[in-house]
């Protein structure tokens, strides 16, 4: 387990305002869920909290039972590559609460056996003395609350994540300071007189704005990731699903 991916993650979840809304109306609202795992991490450092929240994450991505699909990027990634193991259902929430179960219950029982027999046709085929399977093979229960990284970030993604973490702090600085600076500055480009932008040649000039542009554009990306990484943290996923 790569404790710095995981610090990564608690570092996101820390810069969820709504994260942050939750904790100081002590766990109601949208977020009551993951507050009831991850509990007030505004007030401990990472070492503390770390020390009582690890057996939260697996190394695996953890399994579910039902996954909202209200978004076509949510569709895309759960069928992307586990079609076969999802049934996806679209349900008229103005139907009776009893129709519509009854109606899933319905459809469950049909595609359950169908996977069971497609299990048995297969241990048939590695073993034609087994015993055919009465109920579908199951998967640990202990990972239905576990959060895991998916996919699991290698070294060179980590580096990334704390950069577009220092890019993220320094903008908000910027802003709690109500300070003017650009994008360039805010990556760590120093800010020069007007008077010495005279005294630079035409090339000096304009290779100084060709950097400004470039770091300007590498902010900008890394301002829009941070964001995505702070609302999937709030979905429970980290680092790449939405």
């Amino acid at each position: 387990m790569d404790e710095q991916a995981y610090q990564c993650w608690y570092e996101f979840l820390k810069r969820s305002t709504r994260y942050r809304e939750c904790c100081l109306r002590g766990g109601t609202g949208d977020l009551a869920a993951l507050y009831a795992d991850f509990g007030d991490i505004h007030t401990q450092q990472w070492p503390e909290w770390w020390a009582t929240h690890q057996g939260l994450f697996s190394d695996v991505e953890p399994m579910f039972l039902i996954n909202e699909i209200d978004t076509k990027e949510k569709f895309d990634w759960l069928f992307d590559d586990h079609a076969d193991d999802l049934l996806g259902l679209v349900v008229n929430l103005s139907a009776p609460k009893e129709a519509i179960l009854a109606e899933i219950d319905k459809v469950l029982k049909l595609r359950m056996a169908e996977n069971l027999a497609r299990e048995n046709t297969e241990l048939s085929k590695n073993n034609p003395k087994a015993k055919p399977k009465k109920r579908q093979s199951g998967f640990e229960t202990d990972l239905y609350h576990r959060y895991g990284l998916n996919p699991v970030p290698s070294s060179r993604d980590i580096a990334a994540f704390w950069r577009v973490l220092s890019v993220y702090d320094n903008s908000q600085l910027e802003k709690k300071d109500g300070t003017s600076a650009t994008r360039a500055e805010i990556g760590g480009k120093e800010r020069i007189a007007r008077s010495e932008l005279i005294e630079m040649s035409i090339i000096e000039r304009a290779e100084y704005s060709a950097e400004n542009i470039k770091i300007s554009k590498t902010v900008y990306r890394d301002l829009k990731w941070a964001d995505d990484l702070i609302s999937n943290v709030e979905l429970g996923i980290f680092p790449k699903h939405r």
